[in-house]
């Protein structure tokens, strides 16, 4: 079994959301898992989907145990009570055992309150209660993985899940100061505490705002400073965006408990709760993906009898785990061996059988067979498991071929169609008309809203909003009309959206009308969805429209730090022929993607992409743009050129003193503690290669930072 600690300094970092997330990808791969809800104060995880209850534990949660245990005259913490009546199935098909906080009912802060923690640790065998908790939890479960939420900030019961229960720590912060400092004290702490076993961290920043991705000076400043503050942990320092794992902002997640794994497997927070889960699974030695790797290496080498005994020690070491099964299917498949194939997988469908993967992998196997009536049952299972994958629609369109059912045949290939081509304004018709129903309904509804809240208003600008889909739009309305949203996640949503649409005003101006057309006849999902934005671009190239869904695209591709993706599609646009404000999106975003590449390459390399950079930030300001951002990112392209430089060499100095003035433009623009570190720095910079005026740069950085603190 295998403990990983879920810990945030403080709240409304998403901690339990990300702990639901992996818990249900594990899951979902087939592990077992049980998860420990410990943050006593805020107990939440019973209330994310599907891990709330249908039924709650008869005798509570983990808070009554304890309170059991510590009120006890004589304590034994080798005779404890079964856990059984103390938690619960998750719901589906998930095998994840839950341990809530405890019964929220009256008596429930009584309790929590007369538990002294310090006390149960001195008097009470607490350190021998918590290590035979885990044993208990290892004999009656047997879980892969124990997950556990911790309370946040500094408190007893933090260190017991950090300090002695974990084998990883996964840190969640957000990227202020706050909570950069607060994090780094609770890992120190860890760091210097005396363990019985080693503990590893990893680090997760969480949740980051969409303009923030965008804004590559500043994040990298911050994890850059994350990094140099826990340089122990896994993920600190690679070549990766820092390795420091980043979780995005989704307005949903703000609405309503969810794991959106489930529900949005294909989204970026998605592949990011997956990212985090997988890197648990590489860093547990016991994991049948880790064991599984010498396996691969095996069949990367061309060293098939190695790589089959290797299959079958891990199936041996885990009889009961699908995904051992799955990858043995799948190594006799690409060797043509169906019939053993097809047995293998028949397994890994036993123990998973919502399992798509496996049930394409065992069609693909019968047919191998030439079963082609089973190969298709299997098939249509996964169809209804997942029916919008195109490799299960191309396999179920050619077994019809093989069965000489071209009308089914035909059906098949008109679905995969639909699937690759945006949909039409017909099938977009029923979300749109939904949409004006629940707007309606909404209007004349009695739902509460907050004091002065114009619903009109709030339509009008939610209807033109294009960073979401109509369909989640419904969604939401759906939401607020059952009253799940709360008042000031309505403001914060409103908040959202306002900020959104000037945001997309500001980029497109009066295009932003044929996006909002777009949307609404149905070609579009939204101005994220890369996929729909790749063909239409492609479809209307050289037309004005399509200037406007490879603006889409770049800026996307940007956000995402898919740079050279970024840079390849603005070249194609001819910028000149575009309106004033795609000149400036595009320019400002081309010089974002140049900035963003200034890590990578021999050092021309780097001096070319900063000098592009620079140039095209000085083609925003000529447009007339001249914002705290623009000057920021022009100022410190200007430094990291001036860093490519060695000490003695002339430019250096100049794009120093360059940068300077950049950055005294920007806080003209607008007060930033972060500008104003950042040229205190630079001025630091520039005193270090002076000689005759090195005091006097020495004492303007100090009065930058003065005024930063």
């Amino acid at each position: 079994m295998f403990t990983v600690t879920f810990y945030s300094y403080k709240g409304g970092v998403g901690r339990t959301l990300c702990l639901a997330n992996a818990a249900y990808t594990l899951a979902h791969e087939g592990a077992k898992i049980v998860i420990i809800d410990l943050d006593l104060e805020a107990p939440g995880i019973d209330k994310v989907a599907p891990f709330n209850p249908e039924q709650f534990p008869t005798k509570g949660g983990i808070l009554e145990y304890v309170d059991h245990y510590s009120q006890s005259e004589t304590v034994d913490p080798e005779n404890l009570p079964s856990l059984d009546a103390y938690s619960y199935q998750a719901q589906g098909n998930l095998n994840v055992r839950v341990i809530p906080a405890g019964k929220k009912d009256q008596n429930y802060q009584q309790v929590l309150s007369r538990i002294n923690w310090e006390e149960l640790y001195r008097e009470k065998q607490g350190f021998r209660f918590f290590e035979e908790l885990k044993k208990k939890i290892q004999d009656e479960f047997n879980p892969d993985y124990l997950l556990i939420d911790s309370r946040t900030g500094l408190a007893d019961i933090s260190g017991i899940t950090t300090h002695q229960l974990a084998d990883l720590v996964i840190l969640l912060f957000n990227l202020n100061k706050q909570n950069i400092e607060g994090v780094r004290d609770a890992y120190q702490s860890m760091m210097t505490a005396p363990k019985t076993r080693p503990v590893k961290t990893l680090l997760v920043a969480s949740p980051i705002p969409i303009s923030l991705l965008s804004d590559h000076s500043l994040l990298d400043e911050r994890l850059n400073w994350v990094a140099q503050e826990l340089p122990g942990a896994i993920n600190a320092w690679t070549n990766d965006s820092h390795g420091i794992f980043m979780i995005p902002y989704k307005p949903q997640l703000a609405l309503d408990e969810f794991t959106f794994v489930q529900t949005n497997p294909t989204d970026d927070i998605s592949k990011a709760y997956q990212r985090v889960a997988h890197s648990i699974q590489q860093n547990n030695p016991n994991d049948i993906s880790f064991l599984l790797k010498r396996a691969f290496q095996f069949q990367k080498d061309n060293l098939f009898t190695e790589a089959e005994e290797e299959f079958q020690a891990v199936l041996i070491h885990a009889p009961e785990n699908a995904k051992g099964y799955f990858h043995y299917g799948d190594f006799l498949l690409k060797s043509r061996n169906w019939q053993e194939a097809a047995a293998q997988l028949q397994e890994a469908c036993r123990i998973r059988p919502e399992n798509s993967d496996y049930l394409v992998a065992l069609g693909t196997a019968l047919e191998g067979m030439k079963h082609y009536q089973t190969a298709l049952e299997k098939l249509l299972e996964a169809e209804n498991i997942n029916g919008r994958n195109e490799l299960i629609l191309q396999k179920i369109a050619a077994l019809y071929a093989d069965l000489n059912n071209d009308r089914k045949n035909i059906e098949y290939t008109q679905k995969l169609n639909r699937i690759q081509f945006p949909p039409t304004r017909q099938e977009q018709i029923e979300p749109l008309i939904l949409f004006a129903e629940l707007s309606r309904e909404l209007q004349r509804s009695d739902t509460r809203l907050p004091n002065n809240f114009d619903l009109d208003g709030f339509i009008e600008q939610f209807k033109d909003y294009v960073g979401m889909g109509v369909q989640e739009k419904c969604n939401i309305l759906g939401s607020i009309l059952e009253k799940k949203i709360t008042s000031s996640q309505l403001r914060q949503l409103e908040k959202s959206i306002r900020a959104g649409n000037k945001q997309y005003r500001e980029m497109f101006g009066v295009e932003l009308e044929n996006v909002h057309r777009v949307i609404w006849n149905g070609k579009l999902e939204s101005v994220q969805n890369i996929r729909q934005l790749e063909y239409l671009s492609t479809a209307e190239q050289g037309r004005k429209s399509g200037f406007i869904f490879s603006t889409l695209l770049a800026v996307n591709y940007t956000e995402g730090l898919q740079f050279l993706n970024a840079i390849q599609v603005i070249k194609q646009i001819p910028i000149s022929s575009c309106s004033k404000e795609l000149q400036i999106t595009l320019n400002r975003f081309w010089g974002g993607a140049l900035l963003g590449l200034s890590n990578e390459g021999l050092v021309e390399d780097r001096k070319d992409n900063l000098s592009q950079a620079c140039l095209k930030f000085e083609a925003v300001l000529q447009l007339g743009v001249e914002t705290y951002e623009i000057y920021d990112s022009f100022g410190y392209a200007l430094l990291l050129l001036a860093r490519t430089y060695e000490k003695g060499q002339k430019p250096k100095r100049s794009h120093l003193k360059q940068a300077c003035e950049k950055f005294k433009k920007a806080i003209d623009c607008k007060m930033e503690s972060d500008g104003l570190v950042r040229w205190g720095g630079t001025l630091c910079e520039l005193a270090i290669i002076s000689d005759k005026d090195q005091v006097c740069y020495w004492q303007e950085a100090r009065g930058k930072f003065e005024q930063a603190i």
